[in-house]
């Protein structure tokens, strides 16, 4: 099968989602599904996106989008050759965190993008991706069945910390290798 095609199939039934109560009903708790290359080595795994994420129906949009894409150049790569998603794909009111229903839900989801790309490498950008991928160290390759997982702390908390750029953007080098 055609990852693509694999992708935008599954994005269809993501779009009609409806088992959580609040979510994908409107602007902009709408879903918002995975994007870049489908047959990347490297996916990125974040929580959920942002309310401007949703409307905008970009993943990593401005904030910490720029904080991404600064660590994708450090390692030599852009949203063309990554692939980018969360674990829950709609935007939660008032932008709480996703209950363990939500996560629960949408898990499917992740799983399939993740049997549909295939990558060698998942980095889990958060806490929630963190717990998602039951990751037991920060900045550490973790192996698993068929890819390894790398977490790293989310971009936005980056934003408000910009002391901190230059140690966090070093923490991808990992990933060069």
């Amino acid at each position: 099968m055609n990852k693509r095609y694999g992708i935008r199939k599954l994005e269809k039934i993501v779009c009609k989602c409806r088992r959580c109560l609040e979510l994908n009903i409107k602007s902009p708790n709408i879903a918002l599904m995975g994007q870049g290359n489908p047959d990347a080595r490297l996916m990125f795994v974040a929580q959920s996106p942002c309310e401007l994420c949703a409307l905008k129906q970009k993943i990593f949009y401005k904030g910490s989008g720029v904080i991404l894409d600064k660590g994708l150049k450090r390692i030599n790569e852009s949203r063309k050759t990554v692939y980018i998603t969360n674990v829950c794909k709609c935007h939660t009111p008032h932008n709480r965190r996703n209950n363990t229903s939500e996560i629960n839900n949408c898990s499917q989801y992740l799983e399939r993008e993740i049997e549909i790309v295939e990558p060698e490498i998942i980095v889990a950008l958060g806490k929630e991706a963190f717990k998602w991928f039951k990751c037991s160290e920060w900045n550490e390759m973790e192996k698993r069945e068929n890819y390894n997982v790398y977490a790293l702390t989310h971009p936005a908390f980056i934003i408000m910390r910009a002391y901190l750029l230059e140690e966090y953007l070093s923490e991808w080098e990992m990933l060069k290798e």
